[in-house]
């Protein structure tokens, strides 16, 4: 079975709406991983700073889990280089990102790009670790 993170957050205005946000974004993603037989290890929950992704992306790196899963991939960040920063940031790690749900008003080549490069960092650290 896979080991996963959930990764949620909200930047709704009222308290109320944010722990809605955040409720029903943990609720769809442990859904997902029922789904696809994913063991949820961990769940990261927050609103603006992004504290708790800098948490994550350090338990990432200690190997906590092996795929974050997220609503969407906008959930990263508000524009498209600083939600590549941090999912080359999970990469790196050696950790898969995989949202549920693609946001049907971003091009299609936004998610292709991401995708790509996610996976072109993989291919890079896997070569770099096998032994010459």
């Amino acid at each position: 079975m896979l080991n996963v993170a959930i990764y949620a957050y909200s930047a709704a205005f009222s308290i109320h709406d944010v722990e809605k946000q955040l409720t029903q974004q943990v609720e769809q993603c442990q859904s997902y991983c029922i789904q696809k037989g994913y063991q949820v290890s961990a769940v990261y929950k927050e609103k603006d700073e992004r504290k708790q992704l800098f948490k994550l992306i350090d338990e990432a790196k200690q190997g906590l889990f092996n795929k974050v899963v997220v609503v969407n991939h906008i959930k990263f960040g508000d524009e498209e280089d600083q939600v590549q920063s941090f999912i080359y940031r999970l990469v790196k790690a050696g950790v898969e990102v995989e949202p549920v749900k693609r946001i049907p008003y971003l091009p299609g080549e936004y998610f292709g790009k991401l995708w790509s490069r996610q996976m072109n960092e993989r291919k890079a650290l896997k070569r770099a670790q096998v032994p010459s």
